[in-house]
């Protein structure tokens, strides 16, 4: 196990490194191997051999929970079909920098694997929540503390009966990007470089799919710093919008999501919140 790539240091590295020698940061994100990812597939290929990974003799959907800071996070790990942004079925919410995008491109193709999930969000249902709720209920495949004290646990989902009714729930249903806008960005190029049809391994990818309202995900604030505006600037486009705007003598507190979009400002000795309706 291993954060995602890119929130990763050296310390946390060499840390999991030193942890297991086959930790997943070997793969990822070692300290030893840089572009264009050769050794990193013959690594690969070598865990293979030896047995240190190996596929499930039955194909499955996996439900995968994590407990952190007081929360519960579980979601369903599976292929993920990557289709036309025009379709929107998958929705990025922030763009994507060409060289990260270019470094997980070459990544994949040379290993030929989907190392890491990327993170969605859906609208759950009650029918999936009953089912997510009954497989927890049995003997996971794995469960383990992680170095930051943090828990996991993994369960298989092959049984037809409730593969379809996964199928059913979620079939009508789009998902957010949540986490992982440019491991999807690479997912799209290598389809449209090596995908000869709908069924290729390369048409696919991997993805865990959160519901949300039944888990304790939580998105945290993006921090953008802007030149050349001051509160004053925000304070005076906010009355030509009709947003509102309030000084704050100290950082606010947590905000409540709702059919608004909040932001916390500051010019580094004041602090203000602006909030605007979404549509706006």
């Amino acid at each position: 196990m291993s954060p995602p790539y890119d929130v990763l240091d050296a310390a946390i590295v060499q840390q999991l490194e030193q942890a297991n020698r086959h930790n997943v940061v070997r793969l990822i994100l070692s300290r030893y191997f840089e572009p264009p990812y050769r050794a990193v597939r013959k690594r690969l290929e070598k865990w293979r051999d030896h047995g240190y990974l190996r596929a499930d003799e039955t194909p499955a959907l996996y439900l995968y929970a994590y407990q952190a800071d007081g929360r519960t996070v579980r979601g369903l790990i599976g292929l993920v079909g990557l289709r036309a942004d025009e379709e929107r079925v998958i929705l990025p919410h922030e763009d994507v920098m060409s060289a990260p995008v270019a470094d997980r491109t070459l990544l994949m193709r040379t290993t030929e694997t989907n190392l890491e999930p990327i993170l969605l969000v859906h609208d759950g249902t009650p029918a999936l929540t009953d089912l997510c709720d009954r497989v927890v209920d049995r003997q996971p495949l794995t469960s383990f503390v992680a170095l930051d004290g943090s828990t996991h646990q993994l369960w298989a989902i092959n049984a037809p009966e409730e593969l379809t009714t996964i199928a059913v729930e979620i079939a009508p249903h789009r998902a957010l990007i949540a986490d992982g806008h440019h491991r999807y960005a690479a997912y799209r190029a290598l389809q449209e470089e090596l995908a000869s049809g709908p069924e290729s391994p390369w048409a696919f990818g991997l993805a865990m799919l959160v519901a949300d309202g039944d888990s304790g995900l939580a998105i945290g604030p993006i921090h953008r710093v802007v030149a050349g505006l001051t509160l004053r600037d925000v304070e005076d486009a906010a009355a030509e919008r009709g947003d509102r705007y309030e000084p704050a003598e100290e950082p606010p507190g947590a905000l409540v999501p709702g059919q608004s979009a909040t932001f916390w400002l500051s010019d580094g000795t004041t602090w203000a919140t602006l909030t605007t309706e979404r549509s706006s």
